[in-house]
Protein backbone atom coordinates (compact mmCIF):
# COMPACT_ATOMS: atom_id res chain seq x y z
CA UNK A 1 0.00 0.00 0.00
CA UNK A 2 1.09 3.54 -1.12
CA UNK A 3 1.78 6.47 2.01
CA UNK A 4 -0.32 9.34 2.29
CA UNK A 5 2.81 11.42 0.03
CA UNK A 6 3.09 8.68 -2.34
CA UNK A 7 1.58 9.79 -5.86
CA UNK A 8 0.61 6.38 -7.53
CA UNK A 9 0.88 8.18 -10.87
CA UNK A 10 0.54 11.78 -11.19
CA UNK A 11 -0.53 11.65 -14.49
CA UNK A 12 -3.82 10.01 -13.31
CA UNK A 13 -6.92 11.89 -12.72
CA UNK A 14 -7.99 12.20 -9.16
CA UNK A 15 -11.11 11.43 -8.18
CA UNK A 16 -12.36 13.81 -5.44
CA UNK A 17 -15.33 13.27 -3.10
CA UNK A 18 -14.55 15.79 -0.61
CA UNK A 19 -13.75 19.02 -0.26
CA UNK A 20 -11.96 19.08 -3.61
CA UNK A 21 -15.29 18.46 -5.93
CA UNK A 22 -15.93 21.40 -8.04
CA UNK A 23 -18.46 22.95 -6.14
CA UNK A 24 -16.68 22.84 -2.41
CA UNK A 25 -14.69 24.99 -0.60
CA UNK A 26 -10.92 23.93 -1.61
CA UNK A 27 -11.37 23.27 -4.73
CA UNK A 28 -10.14 27.07 -5.58
CA UNK A 29 -7.02 25.39 -4.67
CA UNK A 30 -6.52 23.53 -7.83
CA UNK A 31 -9.08 24.85 -9.93
CA UNK A 32 -6.10 26.59 -12.23
CA UNK A 33 -4.58 23.50 -12.52
CA UNK A 34 -7.79 21.50 -13.96
CA UNK A 35 -7.80 20.28 -17.20
CA UNK A 36 -11.02 18.81 -17.21
CA UNK A 37 -13.59 17.31 -14.51
CA UNK A 38 -16.99 15.43 -14.72
CA UNK A 39 -19.29 13.20 -12.26
CA UNK A 40 -18.15 9.87 -11.17
CA UNK A 41 -19.04 7.36 -9.33
CA UNK A 42 -16.85 4.62 -7.12
CA UNK A 43 -17.58 1.49 -5.59
CA UNK A 44 -17.36 1.85 -1.49
CA UNK A 45 -18.72 3.46 1.60
CA UNK A 46 -18.42 7.01 3.20
CA UNK A 47 -17.02 7.35 6.47
CA UNK A 48 -16.88 10.35 9.24
CA UNK A 49 -13.32 11.68 10.73
CA UNK A 50 -13.82 14.99 12.92
CA UNK A 51 -16.27 16.22 10.13
CA UNK A 52 -14.17 15.02 7.06
CA UNK A 53 -15.41 12.72 4.47
CA UNK A 54 -13.17 9.38 4.23
CA UNK A 55 -13.34 6.95 1.33
CA UNK A 56 -13.61 2.90 1.74
CA UNK A 57 -13.36 1.32 -1.80
CA UNK A 58 -14.79 -1.91 -2.57
CA UNK A 59 -14.22 -4.19 -5.23
CA UNK A 60 -16.95 -3.92 -7.64
CA UNK A 61 -17.57 -7.39 -8.27
CA UNK A 62 -19.21 -7.37 -4.62
CA UNK A 63 -20.73 -4.05 -4.81
CA UNK A 64 -24.49 -4.26 -3.12
CA UNK A 65 -27.05 -1.56 -3.26
CA UNK A 66 -26.12 1.68 -1.97
CA UNK A 67 -22.09 1.11 -1.94
CA UNK A 68 -21.77 3.60 -4.50
CA UNK A 69 -19.48 7.05 -3.23
CA UNK A 70 -21.07 9.64 -5.65
CA UNK A 71 -17.70 12.41 -6.83
CA UNK A 72 -16.01 13.84 -9.39
CA UNK A 73 -13.04 12.88 -11.74
CA UNK A 74 -10.25 15.39 -12.01
CA UNK A 75 -7.85 15.90 -14.74
CA UNK A 76 -4.79 18.17 -14.37
CA UNK A 77 -3.27 19.85 -17.11
CA UNK A 78 0.17 17.72 -17.49
CA UNK A 79 2.37 20.63 -16.48
CA UNK A 80 0.66 21.31 -13.54
CA UNK A 81 -0.57 17.63 -12.13
CA UNK A 82 2.56 17.52 -9.95
CA UNK A 83 1.54 21.07 -8.49
CA UNK A 84 -1.44 19.98 -7.57
CA UNK A 85 -1.12 16.43 -6.43
CA UNK A 86 1.13 18.92 -4.03
CA UNK A 87 -1.58 21.11 -3.06
CA UNK A 88 -3.67 18.36 -2.20
CA UNK A 89 -1.12 16.67 0.13
CA UNK A 90 -0.42 19.51 1.67
CA UNK A 91 -4.00 19.84 2.39
CA UNK A 92 -5.27 16.66 3.92
CA UNK A 93 -5.03 15.61 7.02
CA UNK A 94 -2.96 12.73 7.62
CA UNK A 95 -6.07 10.26 8.18
CA UNK A 96 -5.60 9.26 4.31
CA UNK A 97 -3.47 6.64 2.13
CA UNK A 98 -3.35 6.93 -1.81
CA UNK A 99 -4.67 4.19 -3.85
CA UNK A 100 -4.74 3.53 -7.23
CA UNK A 101 -7.42 2.39 -8.55
CA UNK A 102 -9.58 1.10 -11.40
CA UNK A 103 -13.18 0.54 -13.21
CA UNK A 104 -13.62 -0.64 -16.41
CA UNK A 105 -11.27 1.66 -18.49
CA UNK A 106 -10.45 4.53 -16.58
CA UNK A 107 -7.67 4.27 -13.91
CA UNK A 108 -7.41 7.11 -11.38
CA UNK A 109 -5.84 8.01 -7.93
CA UNK A 110 -7.80 8.30 -4.75
CA UNK A 111 -7.08 8.83 -1.23
CA UNK A 112 -8.64 6.37 0.94
CA UNK A 113 -9.26 5.94 4.92
CA UNK A 114 -6.24 4.35 6.43
CA UNK A 115 -6.11 1.32 8.02
CA UNK A 116 -5.12 2.47 11.38
CA UNK A 117 -7.68 4.53 12.02
CA UNK A 118 -10.53 2.67 10.94
CA UNK A 119 -11.71 2.09 14.34
CA UNK A 120 -12.01 5.83 15.19
CA UNK A 121 -14.70 6.46 12.72
CA UNK A 122 -18.35 5.80 11.79
CA UNK A 123 -20.27 5.33 8.73
CA UNK A 124 -22.03 7.96 6.99
CA UNK A 125 -24.71 6.14 5.70
CA UNK A 126 -24.84 8.06 2.52
CA UNK A 127 -23.23 8.19 -0.93
CA UNK A 128 -22.20 11.61 -1.09
CA UNK A 129 -20.66 14.29 1.38
CA UNK A 130 -21.27 17.87 1.36
CA UNK A 131 -19.83 20.64 3.58
CA UNK A 132 -23.41 22.22 3.86
CA UNK A 133 -24.47 19.30 6.02
CA UNK A 134 -21.64 20.12 8.38
CA UNK A 135 -22.80 19.52 11.91
CA UNK A 136 -20.93 22.88 12.88
CA UNK A 137 -22.56 24.98 10.02
CA UNK A 138 -25.99 23.45 11.06
CA UNK A 139 -26.85 22.18 14.05
CA UNK A 140 -23.91 24.51 16.20
CA UNK A 141 -25.62 28.00 14.68
CA UNK A 142 -29.15 26.42 15.16
CA UNK A 143 -27.70 25.56 19.07
CA UNK A 144 -25.88 29.46 19.21
CA UNK A 145 -29.50 31.02 17.77
CA UNK A 146 -31.23 29.35 21.16
CA UNK A 147 -28.43 30.24 23.39
CA UNK A 148 -28.09 34.05 22.50
CA UNK A 149 -32.05 33.81 22.57
CA UNK A 150 -32.26 32.64 26.11
CA UNK A 151 -29.65 35.15 26.87
CA UNK A 152 -31.04 37.70 25.68
CA UNK A 153 -34.39 37.09 27.55
CA UNK A 154 -32.59 36.62 30.98
CA UNK A 155 -31.56 38.83 34.05
CA UNK A 156 -28.35 37.47 35.12
CA UNK A 157 -25.28 39.43 37.18
CA UNK A 158 -22.59 40.96 35.06
CA UNK A 159 -20.31 38.47 36.13
CA UNK A 160 -22.38 35.30 34.94
CA UNK A 161 -23.19 37.50 31.95
CA UNK A 162 -19.20 37.66 30.97
CA UNK A 163 -18.83 33.70 31.34
CA UNK A 164 -21.78 32.95 29.49
CA UNK A 165 -20.88 35.44 26.59
CA UNK A 166 -17.07 34.05 26.57
CA UNK A 167 -18.20 30.94 25.74
CA UNK A 168 -20.67 31.69 23.27
CA UNK A 169 -18.17 33.58 21.24
CA UNK A 170 -15.41 30.69 21.74
CA UNK A 171 -17.70 28.61 19.99
CA UNK A 172 -18.56 30.97 17.47
CA UNK A 173 -15.28 31.37 16.30
CA UNK A 174 -14.60 27.49 16.11
CA UNK A 175 -17.15 27.47 13.65
CA UNK A 176 -15.39 30.07 11.65
CA UNK A 177 -12.31 28.34 12.30
CA UNK A 178 -13.92 25.11 10.91
CA UNK A 179 -14.78 26.62 7.87
CA UNK A 180 -11.33 28.26 7.39
CA UNK A 181 -9.76 24.59 7.97
CA UNK A 182 -12.48 23.44 5.13
CA UNK A 183 -11.27 26.09 2.77
CA UNK A 184 -7.51 26.58 3.77
CA UNK A 185 -6.98 23.16 5.45
CA UNK A 186 -5.92 22.23 8.67
CA UNK A 187 -3.01 23.88 9.08
CA UNK A 188 -4.99 27.17 9.93
CA UNK A 189 -6.26 25.38 13.19
CA UNK A 190 -5.90 28.15 16.21
CA UNK A 191 -5.30 31.37 13.90
CA UNK A 192 -8.29 32.18 11.29
CA UNK A 193 -6.03 33.91 8.32
CA UNK A 194 -6.70 37.23 6.34
CA UNK A 195 -8.13 34.99 3.54
CA UNK A 196 -10.69 33.88 5.53
CA UNK A 197 -11.83 36.90 6.83
CA UNK A 198 -11.67 37.97 3.21
CA UNK A 199 -15.09 36.43 2.46
CA UNK A 200 -17.34 37.88 5.85
CA UNK A 201 -15.16 41.20 4.98
CA UNK A 202 -16.07 41.33 1.10
CA UNK A 203 -19.70 39.29 2.38
CA UNK A 204 -20.52 42.02 4.90
CA UNK A 205 -19.68 45.15 1.85
CA UNK A 206 -21.92 43.52 -0.55
CA UNK A 207 -25.38 43.31 2.11
CA UNK A 208 -24.23 46.60 3.30
CA UNK A 209 -24.59 44.81 6.91
CA UNK A 210 -24.03 47.60 9.70
CA UNK A 211 -22.26 46.38 12.73
CA UNK A 212 -23.48 46.71 16.04
CA UNK A 213 -19.50 46.98 17.09
CA UNK A 214 -18.43 49.99 14.79
CA UNK A 215 -16.64 52.39 17.44
CA UNK A 216 -15.69 49.36 19.79
CA UNK A 217 -12.09 49.63 20.39
CA UNK A 218 -10.12 46.36 21.39
CA UNK A 219 -6.71 45.80 22.65
CA UNK A 220 -4.72 42.09 22.91
CA UNK A 221 -1.94 42.13 25.12
CA UNK A 222 -0.18 40.62 23.13
CA UNK A 223 -0.16 43.44 21.00
CA UNK A 224 0.83 47.10 21.25
CA UNK A 225 -1.63 48.66 19.43
CA UNK A 226 -5.02 48.48 20.13
CA UNK A 227 -7.86 48.05 17.03
CA UNK A 228 -11.08 49.92 16.19
CA UNK A 229 -13.61 48.53 14.18
CA UNK A 230 -14.74 51.04 11.71
CA UNK A 231 -16.91 51.16 8.32
CA UNK A 232 -14.30 51.89 6.68
CA UNK A 233 -11.59 49.43 8.46
CA UNK A 234 -8.92 47.32 5.98
CA UNK A 235 -9.43 43.63 5.95
CA UNK A 236 -6.81 43.38 9.08
CA UNK A 237 -8.11 45.81 11.12
CA UNK A 238 -11.65 43.31 10.58
CA UNK A 239 -10.24 40.62 11.31
CA UNK A 240 -7.85 41.54 13.79
CA UNK A 241 -10.80 42.78 16.02
CA UNK A 242 -12.86 39.57 16.35
CA UNK A 243 -9.42 38.18 17.00
CA UNK A 244 -8.02 40.16 19.54
CA UNK A 245 -11.55 39.48 21.32
CA UNK A 246 -11.43 35.71 20.80
CA UNK A 247 -8.09 36.04 22.15
CA UNK A 248 -8.54 37.60 25.37
CA UNK A 249 -11.75 35.45 26.06
CA UNK A 250 -8.92 32.30 26.02
CA UNK A 251 -5.97 33.58 27.79
CA UNK A 252 -6.46 36.31 29.70
CA UNK A 253 -10.27 35.44 30.96
CA UNK A 254 -11.68 38.86 30.44
CA UNK A 255 -14.04 39.83 33.22
CA UNK A 256 -14.01 43.38 33.70
CA UNK A 257 -17.64 44.53 33.78
CA UNK A 258 -16.80 47.59 30.61
CA UNK A 259 -15.97 44.93 28.34
CA UNK A 260 -19.81 43.38 28.28
CA UNK A 261 -21.08 45.12 25.74
CA UNK A 262 -18.02 44.75 23.61
CA UNK A 263 -18.64 40.99 23.92
CA UNK A 264 -22.09 40.83 23.45
CA UNK A 265 -21.57 43.23 20.30
CA UNK A 266 -18.96 41.15 18.46
CA UNK A 267 -21.00 38.15 19.12
CA UNK A 268 -23.89 39.10 17.63
CA UNK A 269 -21.97 40.99 14.72
CA UNK A 270 -20.21 38.08 14.00
CA UNK A 271 -23.26 35.12 14.30
CA UNK A 272 -25.57 37.58 12.01
CA UNK A 273 -22.94 37.61 9.18
CA UNK A 274 -21.91 34.20 9.15
CA UNK A 275 -25.76 33.25 9.47
CA UNK A 276 -26.57 34.92 6.35
CA UNK A 277 -23.09 33.99 4.49
CA UNK A 278 -23.75 29.91 5.35
CA UNK A 279 -27.23 30.28 4.10
CA UNK A 280 -26.32 31.69 0.68
CA UNK A 281 -22.43 30.67 -0.29
CA UNK A 282 -23.19 26.73 1.06
CA UNK A 283 -26.95 27.03 0.35
CA UNK A 284 -28.18 25.99 3.75
CA UNK A 285 -31.82 26.41 4.60
CA UNK A 286 -32.21 26.87 8.69
CA UNK A 287 -36.04 27.21 8.72
CA UNK A 288 -35.75 23.36 8.10
CA UNK A 289 -35.30 21.01 11.02
CA UNK A 290 -31.88 18.60 10.83
CA UNK A 291 -31.56 14.53 11.55
CA UNK A 292 -30.02 15.63 14.76
CA UNK A 293 -33.22 18.11 16.20
CA UNK A 294 -31.45 20.46 16.84
CA UNK A 295 -34.31 23.27 16.15
CA UNK A 296 -34.87 26.15 13.19
CA UNK A 297 -34.40 29.38 13.11
CA UNK A 298 -36.62 32.11 13.19
CA UNK A 299 -34.93 34.15 10.49
CA UNK A 300 -37.34 37.25 11.52
CA UNK A 301 -36.73 36.71 15.37
CA UNK A 302 -32.57 36.59 14.85
CA UNK A 303 -32.98 40.13 13.07
CA UNK A 304 -35.11 41.32 15.74
CA UNK A 305 -32.14 39.76 18.63
CA UNK A 306 -29.80 41.61 16.31
CA UNK A 307 -31.17 45.16 16.51
CA UNK A 308 -32.07 44.68 20.13
CA UNK A 309 -28.54 42.74 21.69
Amino acid sequence: MAKKYEIVDQNLPFFAYGLFKPDELAYHQIENYVEKEFPFEVCGYLFDKDGMAALQTIDSSIMNVGSKVKGFLITFKKEFANEAYKTINNFEPRIYTWKRKAIEETTFNCLCVSDEIMLMIHQLGKDEWSSSDDTMFNDGMRYLFNRIHEFDQSSQTDLLNMFELQMYYLFLYSILNRYSDFKLGPDTIGCIPDECFQDLFDFRKEKNIKLRSLGHCVMCTTKTQPVTLKDSSSLKDFGDFFRYIRNNAVHHGKGVFRDIDLLKDALIDLYFMLYFFFKEKLSIDYSKETPNHSGVINEAELIRLYKRF
